[in-house]
């Protein structure tokens, strides 16, 4: 496992995963990635999902946007620029004290459990604001479309409005 990695979002050779831990898979080439950094243990990520790693804040380092299962609430943890300036440092999204300003920030109150959305996924940017965007799988069966914000979510658009009896959308 590298001791420095470092993530350019431009280059997307890299996973992002969170089971029961939060990884970093990196270096991919087109048939395999160079290395794996754990980013964090304990039981944290058991209640947490991936949104995005993209730069959300808007100041070209990447962000990570997760949602807690449990409480329904979108987080968003600034990434640090790594050694070279070239992106992001991968340990500054490892737990909130080591991000930017030293502590995660809430992006969306509430409504996001795994009963209310079960399935979303982020995009690089649909109304070209340059901050990424989200689609959202909502219990109802509808697809919205949320407008990302440099600090929170923004409003939504409903694209499609009954979505039942799938599995998967995207």
């Amino acid at each position: 496992m590298s001791a420095t990695p470092e993530y350019s979002y431009a280059t997307w050779a890299t996973v992002f995963v969170a089971l029961h831990a939060a990884c970093a898979i990196t270096g991919y080439t087109g048939g395999s990635f160079a290395d794996a950094t754990l980013l964090n243990t304990g039981s944290a990520w058991t209640t947490r999902d991936i949104v995005t790693v993209a730069d959300i804040s808007g100041d070209g380092i990447a962000d990570m946007l997760y949602r807690t299962t449990d409480s329904g609430r979108l987080i968003l943890r600034k990434g640090k620029a790594n050694s070279a300036g070239t992106g992001v440092d991968i340990m500054s999204l490892a737990n909130s004290a080591a991000g930017a300003g030293g502590a995660d920030t809430e992006y969306a109150a509430s409504g996001w459990t795994g009963t209310d959305v079960p399935r979303f996924f982020a995009v690089p940017d649909v109304n070209s604001d340059s901050v990424p965007d989200l689609y959202a799988h909502m219990s109802d069966g509808s697809v919205r479309l949320y407008y990302g914000g440099k600090t929170t979510i923004g409003s939504y658009t409903t694209v499609i409005g009954t979505w039942t009896g799938k599995l998967a959308f995207g």
